[in-house]
């Protein structure tokens, strides 16, 4: 009986873990594949002008509700970052979603939000080990990047471990740019 398990446990650990390079680079499709293993990354953007014919009012009559009154528009990016066995059982994801509000001449707000989850038995989520996040060049431009422990092991073991992280720098008028890795 104990060989069974033995024999379990090791092929769950080859089918489970992936194999990370740092000198590996990310194909533009989105899924990033490694030796035992592959990731993919997918994006949302949502948008929305500020719009004087639809705004529900609120107390001062002229504030749409969830909008800040110095701002005139809003955006909302979130990032997946997926991780997947060879044999395409689904490990864990980490989401990472910044919501920003501008006006035409700075960023007024920023909310910053991430989630991390787990799907495969062997893992588990530990901590954020970085939660950076400032405005630059006079509020016109926020830089933030989060990054994400998660490890694979059995007890007092642990076997692999993946910090997938994600950083946005963001500028006022909506544009964007990020990079993602693990």
């Amino acid at each position: 009986m104990k060989r069974f398990y033995i024999f379990i446990f090791s092929l769950l650990l080859f089918l489970s873990i992936p194999s990370v390079s740092s000198a590996e680079e990310l194909s533009l499709d989105g899924l990033e594949e490694y030796k035992f293993g592959y990731f993919k990354s997918s994006i949302e953007v949502e948008s929305s002008a500020y719009d004087q014919n639809h705004l529900d009012r609120s107390a001062s009559g002229n504030v749409p509700l969830g909008i800040s009154p110095n701002s005139t528009s809003w955006k909302r990016v979130t990032w997946h970052q997926d991780a997947y066995s060879r044999v395409d059982v689904h490990l864990f994801r980490f989401t990472y979603q910044v919501y920003w509000e501008w006006n035409g001449s700075r960023i007024t707000s920023v909310t910053r939000t991430s989630t991390p989850s787990v799907y495969a038995p062997g893992w588990k989520y530990e901590k954020l080990t970085t939660n950076t996040g400032y405005y630059y060049n006079n509020n016109q431009n926020y830089y933030t990047l989060r990054q994400g422990h998660f490890r694979f092991g059995a007890g007092p073991w642990d076997i692999q471990h993946m910090y997938p992280w994600i950083e946005y720098d963001l500028k006022r008028g909506g544009s964007f740019s990020y990079a993602r890795g693990f």
